[in-house]
């Protein structure tokens, strides 16, 4: 094969969000609440990391039925860089709330695609392509227009190994923080001045490293976006 072929061969193809989109929706029926129980993705567990498992009698809302694998986007355009994706469930029905729009392929990594739609590129196209709309709709035609950059699935499993992993050691750098904060209120009395100077000087270096690494993995991702982040 020449070098030409192989280059051909890893070049991204590029699709639209629209046929991505599941579109209509497919609501979950009421009638039946009583079976079992579901796990329940909201933007209440999206905060929280995880999905709600609850029983049907506590279900609330329009729900929609969704699978593993799809992945769930913020329609509210207050906060368009919310998305996350559905894992397996086990034994439960896994069910979304309306406030999100549904991504479904089998052909492409979720975790690629979730990378790809929180990423600065897709924001910025977004707000302009639904300039003035407080929601996302799946149906509109300029939401649906939007290109996303697929390339071969073997370098998008790849690229979503990186980034996920760039993902990890920013939440562990915002746990550190977190823990520093603590830190610093037991070194509050007066006889520790001296340590709480070394305390807080240490907390500012770890703010300025956090704000260097948010903005590598936006980086990384704006460039997984544009096709830029191309693994060998």
């Amino acid at each position: 094969m020449s070098g030409s072929a192989a280059v051909t061969s890893r070049a991204p193809q590029y699709v639209t969000l629209g046929e991505l989109l599941v579109h209509p929706l497919r609501y979950f029926d009421r009638s039946r609440r009583g079976a079992g129980s579901f796990a329940l993705y909201d933007m209440a567990a999206f905060g929280r990391g995880s999905p709600q498992v609850t029983a049907g009698c506590a279900l609330r809302g329009r729900l929609v039925m969704v699978r593993t694998g799809d992945v769930l986007l913020s329609r509210a355009m207050s906060e368009p860089r919310r998305a996350w994706v559905v894992v397996e469930p086990a034994a439960h029905t896994a069910l979304a709330s309306a406030e999100w729009l549904v991504v479904r392929s089998n052909a492409h990594d979720p975790g690629y695609l979730r990378h790809l739609l929180v990423s600065n590129e897709f924001h910025l196209r977004l707000q302009q392509a639904l300039a003035g709309r407080r929601q996302a709709s799946a149906a509109s035609p300029r939401l649906r227009s939007l290109a996303l950059a697929l390339p071969p699935h073997p370098q998008q499993q790849a690229i979503a190994r990186l980034l996920d992993l760039a993902d990890a050691l920013r939440a562990k750098r915002r746990r550190a923080l977190a823990a520093m904060d603590v830190l610093e209120v037991a070194w509050q009395e007066a006889e520790f001045a001296q340590q709480r100077l070394a305390v807080e000087a240490l907390r500012a270096a770890m703010v300025v490293s956090r704000a260097r690494f948010d903005a590598l993995l936006a980086v990384l991702r704006d460039r997984a976006f544009l096709a830029q982040l191309t693994p060998a």
